[in-house]
């Protein structure tokens, strides 16, 4: 994570319908991929065994088959967190319209989580979140701060509503994601 802000992510639709690739703005729980526009690569996670988070990270598939670009584990539901603004479009500057991405294969939210190293140094990190509520065994969300996503406007002149194809900042926590 940086405080970079030169950093942007561009926003796909996903879908395999011609029609609906067409579709100018995005609306909560639909289905995206974020692809950074200097590495040409998508924001990925898949599960983690060992600790209770996942991390994410950029996959660039480079190979021969071009349908091994697009990997599932790339796939994000975009939710607006006020559950009667479901299904509206996802307005970037509505306080009542927070957004999250919840990773698609596992079901868990993206957030920042604290790590510290062997040599005492900190560092925030993008994972999927959650916990696991000890009296229940069940995996919860985390429905605080840590998992609230900002889109920033990367051109003044662009529409406050999410819209497939564009370019944007991702800020979480604070932080601008980035490589």
């Amino acid at each position: 994570m940086s405080r970079y802000q030169d950093i942007t992510f561009k926003l796909f639709l996903h879908s395999n319908d011609f029609e609906k690739s067409k579709i100018h703005f995005i609306k909560g729980g639909d289905i995206i991929r974020l692809k950074h526009t200097e590495l040409d690569a998508y924001v990925t996670a898949d599960k983690c065994y060992e600790t209770k988070f996942s991390e994410c990270y950029i996959r660039k598939y480079i190979g021969e088959y071009k349908e091994e670009e697009k990997h599932v584990d790339s796939l994000w539901e975009i939710e607006i967190s006020n559950f009667k603004n479901r299904g509206n479009y996802c307005n970037i500057d509505d306080d009542e319209r927070k957004l999250k991405l919840r990773h698609f294969t596992t079901g868990k939210l993206l957030m920042m989580h604290e790590i510290q190293k062997e040599n005492g140094k900190k560092f925030l990190i993008p994972v999927l979140g959650g916990h696991v509520d000890d009296q229940n065994k069940k995996y919860r969300d985390i429905f605080d701060e840590k998992s609230f996503t900002e889109f920033k406007l990367t051109d003044v002149n662009q529409d406050k509503i999410l819209e497939n194809d564009h370019t944007y900042g991702i800020h979480i926590q604070g932080l601008f994601l980035a490589t």
